[in-house]
């Protein structure tokens, strides 16, 4: 875990730490879709025309294990967030109140810039509130789906010839390189808004 308390003193350097979490879990959902979609049938005894099969289910409860920690960090980054934003609101509230009591233009105009700081600060937190929300939805409608594909009867164990299996663990690392994609995916979840 990253995130940064100082003093007690909440951090907007937390917002760009959320950024970089909401960046890897977008990774590790794409990865986990693309590994629930592809896994192969198996009978209820265990067999499989697929010789890897059983391989496959094992990388995806991997991937689940991934998904969930990294769920916990974003729920933390939520809740970061949201005292952020409050403490944004607590200071335009009180930066309005000493407006008031000032008679000096040029001061008032130093209390304006300052409030105008302060409501870009709030805008950005909000943002990055409802991206993590965005993407913390996601997150558990991807493992929801993944919990419905099981391997029967046990929990499934990799080989040891794994590594080299096609589309394996390797041939997926770069999902997590492509910060591209991830980027205009989180755009893209962005522009929805609120999930319901």
């Amino acid at each position: 875990m990253r995130y940064n308390k100082k003093s007690g003193n909440l951090s907007d350097d937390n917002l760009r730490l959320a950024d970089d979490a909401i960046q890897t879990m977008a990774g590790f959902l794409e990865n986990l879709s693309d590994k629930t979609e592809t896994l192969p049938l198996v009978d209820p005894d265990g067999s499989s025309e697929c010789p890897w099969a059983e391989d496959k289910y094992a990388e995806k409860e991997e991937m689940i294990k991934k998904v969930k920690e990294q769920l916990q960090e974003l729920e933390i980054y939520l809740d970061i967030t949201c005292q952020i934003i409050n403490q944004h609101q607590g200071n335009i509230e009180q930066v309005r109140t000493d407006k008031e009591t000032l008679y000096s233009n040029s001061a008032k105009d130093g209390y304006s810039f300052a409030e105008m700081t302060a409501e870009h600060h709030l805008r950005e937190a909000i943002e990055r509130q409802t991206a993590l929300k965005g993407m913390i939805s996601w997150a558990e409608k991807v493992l929801s789906l993944a919990a419905e594909k099981q391997f029967p009867g046990r929990k499934p164990k990799k080989s040891n010839h794994s590594a080299t299996l096609p589309g394996g663990s390797h041939s997926q690392s770069s999902t997590f390189d492509a910060k591209g994609s991830v980027n205009s995916g989180i755009d893209n979840l962005i522009s929805m808004g609120p999930l319901g």
